[in-house]
């Protein structure tokens, strides 16, 4: 190698090991606190599902944006330190021991290949180890040592193990297996891409397939010995790039090749999507080379670490393992934040853009300009006038104006401060500028507006409250935000702006632009907009990251960014109804934002966490829609796994779903969007990494879900995940058709017992009527004896044979009427009481003039009775009771007293009580005739009878009772018949 090579080698090297780069991606730090088994991690992939994986010292990890999952020995992995990771083309992820195992993880099992044991005796007889694995279209492994190639084929898991010869048979090899486009891929068994390797110590060989049927070897010549930690890959440009120790070669055309050194050894390189090339060095960092480009500087983040591995997934998102502090994880490459300035990674007070410079304000008590170049100037202030927190910057002139706790103006000419004379006594923090139609620099400072000309400033309006903001339109207006609200300036006094929700409210911010319109940020109520006179509010429900504004900007490409506590707002003027958010899930050191300044395609952004930069000529959000997927369902209440389309029991109704969203811009904390389907048609959000439903009715359901990004971005398709519950078996068909039978039949027997029932009424009731005709006819023959007709016609023939014409005549016609009324109420069920007591009164008048009116008859109505004519009784009732008094009670007096018979009818609420109440000898003595104790007890009978009758058909009580009268001496005196019947009018006793 000729001297100048050397030198020119050496130089660039020395650059290398000696380039730093002010700004470095905003990286976050997953380490031991996040869930990772150990700080020393080896390898990171992402699966085809999205999962990324992490391979440590300490076991494997899998990571799924929302928790770490570590698997160590004890579920079943050969060994906890594993070196590499692969994952094949059926989703397999293959590991690499540190005890020289290699084993692939699939259904949640870790399966150990069969040819392991035999791979462990090789290694150990040719004190080797391995440096790569791999797999090809056939899902055949490659194993690269650093002393041979071996291939394993799929069959009987992967028991047989072959040493494979290579272009160069004597050759140390490390393999990997490429489909000549891509990285760490292929496509079949019979087209080994690329083998690298050592036929002696002054040479590396690679083997490239150029095209199916040739293969060409390529001989890079070098003075290195072979380093077991080889590390290659095949770029987007179809160039090899490896390393050696701290060298990098890159093949170039004609068998040509660029070489690299670096100030330590090189551990791992891989390329982004965009062509960049990351290199990781042992306790060195890792060095970033735009468009792989060797010929430039590269930038250096992470100086003290060991870059193990670096990973790009599918949000764009940069991962870094390290040796010493676990994983750093960047949502975006576009986003730079600069850590290695203390300042700047502090509190930024403001930001403003003069010229081609950026300037920043920090709480640190300096100023910095920015150039093109993203070089760092700190400005010159003196200590003696010391400018700290400044706020505001305002251009006038040839001279930035800065607004902090003192009011200073940069003389860009003559690099220098110069600082107005204080003669008010004035507190100048958080002065806001702009400039009068005069030309002359304006500012408020508290609750004063003034003036600064001829180098004095000058109190020109007292304010109604102190100021916030101060902004001149570009038709002229001023426009002051205070505390108490937005005003405007007309002639020499602020007046208050008229819109009623910006009275009494906080105005952090005001803006303008090129359009005229008038953009108020406020701390409670978010934005508002004016535009042709007419306010527009936008606030968090119309899209707004936060109703606090901080700062508002508008730039010239008709974008408005607002600043909040909870992020960037930005959308374009004329359609501020479509708003788009970045936050710290897409790479902002923080959501607390304090000022915004852009300089072409660079955002500048404050931050309490220091000052970021956002490369606008990429895409600002997360466009690229999350995986989503089921990763296990179980039922609940036994804890057992359920498949899709299961059918389950009535009582497998307890069921748990773990979601699977694997995005990782919102750390520890993805969302996604679900609605089961058969429950609830509301989609729901949600942040946990489990679905739980309780006590599910039976029925078909479909759990569909998708995943839901930081920038609200869903997955394409949906994981859906349907079952079954099943009814018990009382609910289902078979059995409710049984039960429909059963009360069919139930039915069919009530209704057999009712008219069962019905007509066993119908015959006790015909019974009844039979009863009561058999009882009227004989209370008939009872009332017209032939005794009592007898008599009747002796009395006749008596009264005739005595020519006693007229009584003969009278008594006669008594008889008629008599038998003709018995005759006609012998027809009826019930009879007037008025007819009753005509029909009593002529059986007692004849019967009184058979004994010659030896007793008294009376007849007692209570007051209560009103009308004897409205109230019915059961036909033929009492007439038996009155022939016992006469018979069996008074006849047998024998002219001891005169007889006297009292019929007593009273009424109350309920009862009609019919009292027969006579004063002749009493039962007991009545009773000594055979003959009358038989005819006594025939009319006792049947009234007993139909009494019960009128109880049994009428659910009414209706009874008798017989009341032997006596004196103090127990003689008898008479004998008293209470009947007490229902008090009602109806005719179907």
């Amino acid at each position: 190698m000729n001297k100048l090579l050397c030198f020119l080698i050496l130089l660039l090297g020395l650059l290398c090991g000696n380039s730093t780069s002010a700004q470095e991606p905003v990286f976050r730090n997953i380490g031991i606190n996040q869930g990772l088994p150990s700080s020393e991690v080896y390898r990171i992939i992402q699966d085809k599902k999205g999962i990324i994986w992490f391979s440590t010292d300490a076991g494997v990890c899998s990571f799924n944006g929302h928790s770490i999952k570590c698997y160590t020995t004890a579920d079943g992995l050969p060994d906890n330190t594993v070196f590499d990771l692969v994952e094949d083309a059926k989703g397999r992820i293959w590991m690499n021991c540190y005890n020289g195992t290699l084993c692939y993880f699939e259904n949640e099992k870790f399966v150990t290949i069969a040819a392991s044991q035999e791979l462990k005796k090789i290694l150990k007889e040719t004190n080797s180890l391995i440096t790569s694995i791999q797999l090809d279209g056939s899902q055949s492994l490659w194993i690269g040592t650093s002393v041979n190639l071996y291939f394993v084929p799929a069959a009987k898991n992967y028991s047989e193990i072959k040493k494979y010869n290579s272009h160069y048979d004597s050759s140390q090899c490390v393999i990997k297996v490429l489909d000549n486009d891509k990285t760490i891929e292929s496509t079949t068994r019979n087209s080994v891409q690329l083998i690298s390797g050592l036929s002696d110590r002054g040479q590396i060989y690679f083997q490239i397939n150029k095209n199916d049927n040739n293969l060409t070897a390529v001989l890079f010549k070098t003075n290195l010995a072979f380093n077991p930690k080889f590390c290659s890959l095949f770029s987007k440009d179809k160039k090899v790039v490896y390393t050696y120790r701290n060298y990098l070669f890159k093949q170039l055309a004609g068998n040509k090749q660029k070489q690299l050194q670096f100030p330590k050894t090189i551990i791992s390189i891989n390329e982004d999507p965009a062509g960049n090339l990351w290199v990781g060095l042992a306790k060195g960092g890792v060095y970033f080379f735009k468009k792989g480009d060797l010929n430039t500087i590269p930038k250096v983040y992470f100086e003290n670490y060991s870059i193990s591995s670096t990973h790009f997934d599918r949000e764009n998102g940069v991962w870094l393992s390290t040796f010493e502090k676990g994983i750093f994880y960047a949502p975006s490459a576009n986003y730079f934040c600069f850590p290695q300035n203390e300042e700047l990674s502090s509190n930024i007070a403001g930001l403003g853009l003069f010229g081609s410079k950026i300037y920043v304000g920090t709480t640190g008590n300096s100023i910095y300009a920015i150039s093109n170049d993203i070089e760092l100037l700190k400005m010159p202030a003196s200590k003696e006038t010391n400018l700290s927190s400044v706020i505001n910057f305002f251009p006038f002139g040839n001279k930035l104006v800065c607004g902090g706790n003192k009011l200073a103006l940069f003389d860009t000419i003559k690099n220098n401060f110069v600082y107005p004379q204080n003669k008010n006594n004035i507190t100048y923090f958080g002065t806001c500028f702009s400039k009068n139609e005069e030309g002359n620099l304006v500012f408020v400072a508290q609750g004063g507006y003034y003036e600064f000309k001829n180098n004095r400033v000058e109190l020109a309006i007292k304010l109604p409250s102190r100021g916030t903001s101060l902004f001149r339109s570009r038709s002229g207006e001023m426009y002051l935000g205070t505390l108490i609200g937005l005003y405007q300036l007309l002639d020499t006094e602020f007046v208050p702006v008229d819109n009623v929700i910006l009275s009494n409210e906080r105005v952090n911010c005001i803006a303008g632009d090129k359009a005229n319109r008038l953009y108020v940020g406020t701390k409670n109520k978010g934005l508002f907009i004016n535009a042709g006179n007419k306010w527009i509010s936008v606030t968090k429900e119309n899209g707004l990251s936060s109703d606090i504004c901080n700062f508002i900007f508008c730039d010239d490409a008709d974008t408005v960014w607002v600043a909040t506590n909870k992020g960037i707002s930005f959308f374009n003027s004329s359609t501020p109804n479509k708003i788009q958010t970045i936050t710290i899930s897409n790479g902002l050191p923080t959501n607390e934002i304090s000022s915004l300044a852009r300089r072409g395609n660079q955002l500048f952004v404050g931050t309490r966490e220091g000052l970021c930069m956002i490369n606008l000529n990429q895409n600002l959000l997360n466009l690229i829609p999350p995986n989503i997927f089921i990763s296990k369902a179980i039922e609940s209440k036994k804890s057992e796994i359920i498949q899709d389309h299961c059918v389950l029991t009535y009582n497998q109704n307890n069921l748990t779903f773990f979601i699977e969203c694997p995005t990782f811009k919102n750390l520890f904390s993805p969302s996604y969007t679900y609605v089961l389907k058969g429950y609830s048609d509301s989609i729901r959000k949600s942040e946990k990494e489990n679905l739980e439903f309780q006590n599910l009715e039976p029925g078909e359901y479909s759990l569909i879900v998708k995943g839901v990004n930081n920038n609200g971005m869903q997955s394409k398709a949906a994981a859906v995940f349907s079952f079954t519950i099943n009814p018990p078996f009382w609910k289902t068909g078979g059995f409710i058709f049984f039960e429909i039978v059963l009360a069919a039949l139930l039915i069919y027997l009530i209704v057999i017992w009712r008219i069962n029932k019905v007509r066993k009424q119908e015959r006790i009731k015909t019974e009844m009527n039979a009863a009561i005709t058999e009882s009227r006819m004989t209370a008939l023959q009872a009332q017209m004896n032939p005794h009592f007709i007898f008599n009747a016609i002796n009395s006749i023939q008596s009264f005739i044979l005595n020519n006693d014409t007229q009584n003969a005549y009278d008594y006669l016609a008594k008889f008629a009427k008599l038998v003709r009324l018995v005759l006609n109420n012998s027809k009826l069920n019930t009879i007037k009481l008025e007819t009753e007591i005509e029909t009593l009164q002529l059986y007692v008048q004849m019967e009184q003039i058979r004994f010659k009116n030896s007793f008294d008859f009376i007849v007692s109505l209570d007051k209560s009775i009103d009308d004897i004519s409205e109230i019915s009784i059961p036909v033929m009732l009492v007439q038996p009771f009155i022939e016992n008094a006469i018979w069996h009670g008074i006849m047998p007096l024998q002219e001891k007293r005169k007889g006297k018979i009292e019929l007593k009818i009273t009424q109350n609420e309920h009862y009609l009580q019919i009292t027969i109440e006579d004063n002749g000898v009493g039962r007991v003595a009545s009773e000594k005739s055979k003959t009358e104790r038989s005819h006594k007890s025939l009319g006792m009978q049947l009234v007993a009878e139909r009494l019960g009758l009128i109880e049994s058909n009428g659910n009414q009580k209706a009874n008798m009772e017989v009341v032997d009268l006596s004196d103090d001496k127990n003689q008898a005196l008479g004998t008293r018949i209470v009947i007490n019947l229902p008090n009602t009018n109806d005719e179907r006793y």
